[in-house]
């Protein structure tokens, strides 16, 4: 996986850590919204060949 990426998301999860964690369904919005952010950076990675 992308180092820059999981240092990225681990330093939100730290930073939002205290606030996400008290409501499960903000935890789920985090997941959600942290799955969105990583399809993103992959469609701007060049890839070698699509299917």
């Amino acid at each position: 996986m992308h180092i820059l990426v999981r240092l990225l998301l681990m330093g939100l999860l730290k930073l939002q850590a205290k606030r996400y964690l008290r409501c499960s369904f903000y935890r789920q919005e985090m997941q959600i919204m942290f799955a969105s952010l990583f399809m993103q950076n992959l469609m701007k990675m060049p890839l070698g060949s699509t299917n």
